[in-house]
């Protein structure tokens, strides 16, 4: 098994329960912020996008470089957020131990690689907290997961 397989899943699983939980925010409140300095859902994945996208290069050997896309719409929202994960998730898959040991630029200076691998997971999964917690605030308190076992 790949050493990394536990973050391929986290990473996979986020990206597609993001997408999920997109569409328990109605159509009026996808743009919709609680407050003007926070952000909304589709800011939310607009960042997803650019900051693991970022990620996904430095791993790549590239610079660290956000772009996020521009997303105006839960349907352009939710492909956007399966591509930039699904992307990781192979560029995870691809790494070998000898790769594990080349550094990458980060935000945060050189690293090894094998210490930036969960950086896009991190980030996916602590946006996929902001998008349940606008729903909780848009008065669904359900919690909506998908079934990735099958």
């Amino acid at each position: 098994m790949n050493p990394l397989q536990p973050l391929i899943e986290l990473v996979t699983f986020g990206g597609h329960n993001i997408a999920h939980n997109l569409d328990f925010i109605p159509d009026d409140k996808l743009a919709w912020k609680p407050a003007p300095e926070a952000k909304s859902a589709l800011e939310i994945c607009q960042e997803i996008c650019g900051v693991v996208g970022g990620f996904a290069g430095a791993l790549q050997g590239q610079e660290f470089k956000v772009n996020p896309p521009t997303l105006s719409d839960r349907e352009g929202a939710k492909a956007a957020v399966l591509a930039a994960t699904s992307n990781y998730a192979q560029i995870l898959g691809s790494l070998s131990e000898s790769d594990l040991q080349v550094e990458m630029a980060t935000p945060f200076g050189r690293i090894p690689k094998a210490n930036g691998v969960g950086f896009g997971v991190v980030e996916t999964l602590h946006h996929h907290g902001q998008i349940v917690y606008l729903q909780t605030l848009l008065g669904d308190a359900e919690s909506h997961f998908i079934d990735m076992t099958g």
